[in-house]
């Protein structure tokens, strides 16, 4: 896992990451082929180019991050050279129903990731605590 903040990289060890790298810090160890497989889940075009650089020759780049509308500076080239895929996953088909089935019956714990949970009244604060990512990753409003 990679990130330019370390709330969210302390929190990918906890919840099992292998590795973590502190992108803004640690660039080095992105521009080396080391990945089979890379998922892009940002948004972030910079974040792509660096799952092409991370990936070996042969590796697979899953783009899940809706990326900016506008048009992207991207050299295919890079893609052909190192023979990957490219593919992308829109994450609102059976992997909403597969979240749903694991949470429920608690195959997956994601309670580590939960920042804070605040009943519908505070929902403004819910969401002030959400755009800080150096204070939260997912933040709940619940109806009680």
């Amino acid at each position: 896992m990679s990130d330019v903040l370390d709330r969210p990289l302390a929190q990918a060890r906890e919840v099992g990451a292998d590795r973590t790298i502190r992108a803004d810090r640690e660039s080095g160890a992105l521009a080396t082929p080391q990945f089979d497989v890379a998922f892009e889940v940002s948004g972030s075009f910079a974040a792509l180019k660096g799952c092409v650089a991370a990936a070996k020759k042969g590796a697979r780049i899953v783009q899940v991050g809706t990326l900016p509308h506008e048009p992207l500076p991207f050299v295919v080239n890079e893609l052909m050279a190192k023979e990957l895929d490219l593919c992308g996953a829109f994450r609102w088909g059976i992997e909403f129903d597969w979240a749903v089935a694991y949470l429920s019956s608690r195959r997956i714990d994601v309670r580590p990731l939960i920042s804070g949970q605040f009943p519908l009244r505070d929902a403004v604060k819910a969401f002030e605590l959400a755009k800080d990512k150096t204070q939260s990753t997912k933040v709940q409003v619940v109806c009680a």
